[in-house]
C-alpha cells in the first residue's frame, strides 16, 4: 500500500478524522497501483472517487500556518484573531 493509503487509513483511525473507515478506499487504491491500462486506472480513481464523495472523509493535503477567510464587507470581526483562530460566533453584522 502506497502513502496516500497508509494516511487515509492510519490518520483518520489514529485522529478519528473521519467517522468511518471504508475498505472499498483501501481496494480502489489498490486497484489503481495495479492497473496496468489508462482504462483501468481511469475506472479504479472514478470509483475512488465515487467512495469519497459519498462519505464523511477528511483528506489532509498540506498544512498552512495561517486561516484564509473570505467575508462579506458587512461582517464585522474582533480586532484581534484569537489563539485557537477565526471563532466565527464573535463576529457579528457590522453597522451600515
Amino acid at each position: 500500500m502506497d502513502a496516500l493509503g497508509l494516511c487515509i487509513t492510519r490518520c483518520t483511525r489514529q485522529l478519528q478524522l473521519s467517522r468511518r473507515i471504508d475498505p472499498a478506499v483501501d481496494a480502489m487504491i489498490e486497484a489503481m497501483l495495479a492497473a496496468r491500462e489508462r482504462d483501468d486506472f481511469v475506472s479504479a480513481v472514478r470509483a475512488l472517487d465515487r467512495i469519497l464523495i459519498s462519505g464523511d472523509y477528511y483528506i489532509p493535503l498540506y498544512y498552512l500556518p495561517y486561516q484564509w477567510v473570505a467575508r462579506w464587507d458587512r461582517i464585522g470581526h474582533p480586532e484581534k484573531t484569537s489563539l485557537y483562530g477565526y471563532q466565527l460566533p464573535t463576529w457579528w453584522q457590522a453597522s451600515k
